[in-house]
């Protein structure tokens, strides 16, 4: 998106919040990226997450909003990133796994599975059911993957 145009955005979203500063929350968990969108502004620009972007990038001069240069709008670039997630609690889940094994009979193989030999859960998981989920998701790890990165990839997958 060009400067002008985010400009034009910023200019009619300040005149749609008036002076309510959407990034102040009353909630001290909330994530800058938690407020509403004013409808007429979607019908401007249909991605709501390039949206939010825009304006949380902006958010330090929203009393500027109206009366910015277009040269000071910060335009959102997306980035590409690896993220490691970890569930912690209990669950009460279907999962179905399918794998070829080798065995000399149906027998045989009950019996290796038993002793997980293979385990019941080898093999790739084909279906999975949620029933009932108590716990916590934290992030493990975030890692913003950079065009040099993909770069060095692509060399090493075409030698």
């Amino acid at each position: 998106m060009e400067k002008n145009v985010a400009s034009k955005i910023l200019k009619i979203a300040k005149l749609l919040y008036k002076d309510t500063n959407p990034f102040v929350s009353k909630y001290s968990w909330s994530s800058d990226y938690e407020f509403n969108l004013p409808q007429p502004i979607l019908s401007i620009h249909s991605d709501e997450d390039f949206l939010r972007a825009l304006f949380v990038e902006n958010k330090d001069t929203f009393d500027e909003w109206s009366t910015m240069d277009e040269s000071k709008v910060i335009i959102p670039v997306l980035k590409t990133y690896d993220i490691v997630t970890k569930f912690s609690g209990s669950e009460a889940v279907v999962r179905t796994y399918s794998d070829r094994v080798n065995a000399y009979s149906e027998e045989d193989l009950q019996s290796r599975l038993n002793n997980c030999d293979p385990c019941y859960d080898e093999g790739e998981e084909v279906d999975v059911e949620w029933f009932d989920r108590d716990g916590d998701w934290e992030i493990e790890s975030i890692e913003q993957i950079t065009e040099e990165d993909i770069n060095r990839i692509v060399k090493k997958v075409l030698k």
